[in-house]
C-alpha cells in the first residue's frame, strides 16, 4: 500500500473510528461544510489528474472539534489541493492516479 504524508494529512485507506466530535448540531454541520468543501477540492484534483480519489477527515484523530475555531479545513484543503499541482508532470500524474483515498487528520 502507498502513503504519502504531507502536512499532517495520511493519504492511504483507512478505517476511521469516529471521535465524539459531532455531538451537537453545530459541529455535525460544520464537518459536512467541511466534507462539501474538500469534495470540491478533490473533484479539481480528479479533473487534472484523471485520478480516482476520495478524501475524507479522520475524525478518530479530533478529541475535540469546533468548526468555529479549528483551522484543520484549510490545511486539509492545501495538502489535498497539492496533489493537482503534481499532474503537471506525467510521472507525478502517475503517482497522483495511484493513490485513493486521503484521510486528513
Amino acid at each position: 500500500m502507498r502513503k504519502l504524508f504531507v502536512a499532517g494529512i495520511v493519504l492511504t485507506a483507512t478505517a476511521a473510528w469516529a471521535a465524539d466530535v459531532d455531538k451537537t448540531v453545530q459541529q455535525k454541520n460544520g464537518w459536512a461544510a467541511y466534507q462539501t468543501e474538500l469534495n470540491r477540492t478533490v473533484d479539481k484534483v480528479n479533473g487534472t489528474c484523471s485520478s480516482r480519489l476520495s478524501a475524507s477527515y479522520d475524525k478518530s484523530t479530533y478529541t475535540e472539534f469546533d468548526p468555529l475555531q479549528d483551522r484543520t479545513r484549510s490545511a486539509c484543503q492545501q495538502a489535498v489541493g497539492t496533489l493537482q499541482s503534481l499532474c503537471a508532470t506525467d510521472p507525478g500524474k502517475q503517482a497522483v492516479q495511484k493513490l485513493k483515498t486521503a484521510a486528513c487528520e
